[in-house]
């Protein structure tokens, strides 16, 4: 994938949300839920970020599971 550093854009949103991970396809659900224009930004090619490729585990730190 080449990177062209001349792009411009011209579109005002309510919600950024860098990469489509779980995380931030999350969070542009509940953007869009709750009435906000939002867009979604991934630099790979595919979206799901780490859970795309963790047969559908995702890893939460801190959770009630892995405290001891």
């Amino acid at each position: 994938m080449e990177n062209d550093t001349d792009v411009s854009w011209d579109r005002k949103v309510d919600l950024l949300v860098a990469g489509a991970g779980p995380g931030g396809m999350t969070a542009a659900l509940v953007g869009a839920l709750e009435g906000l224009d939002v867009l979604v930004c991934e630099k790979s090619q595919q979206v799901g970020g780490t859970g795309a490729t963790s047969a559908g585990t995702l890893w939460i730190p801190g959770n009630s599971q892995s405290k001891a």
